[in-house]
């Protein structure tokens, strides 16, 4: 990450280019550990219950609804939070 940081002070001219060449790439940076991290409408992220979506199927802040059965540690699956 330094290396990144020193080549774009040392190339200001060049930043935006290289930031935009692949739109798939994903550049984090450093939060404190307060919180959890911090998703794309700037809401803290919530283990097990937040996911990902593609924006161009889905607006941003619509609902959705996924009901999955999580593997148990030693075996059979267990239900869904608030699911029997």
């Amino acid at each position: 990450m330094q290396g990144i940081k020193a080549w774009a002070a040392a190339n200001p001219g060049k930043l935006q280019d290289a930031l935009s060449y692949n739109a798939s790439y994903v550049f984090f940076r450093e939060l404190p550990a307060v919180g959890g991290p911090i998703g794309a409408l700037n809401i803290a992220l919530i283990a097990e219950y937040s996911l990902a979506v593609e924006p161009a199927l889905r607006a941003a802040r619509c609902s959705g609804v996924s009901r999955q059965h999580l593997p148990a540690l030693g075996g059979a699956p267990r239900a869904p939070h608030g699911g029997a």
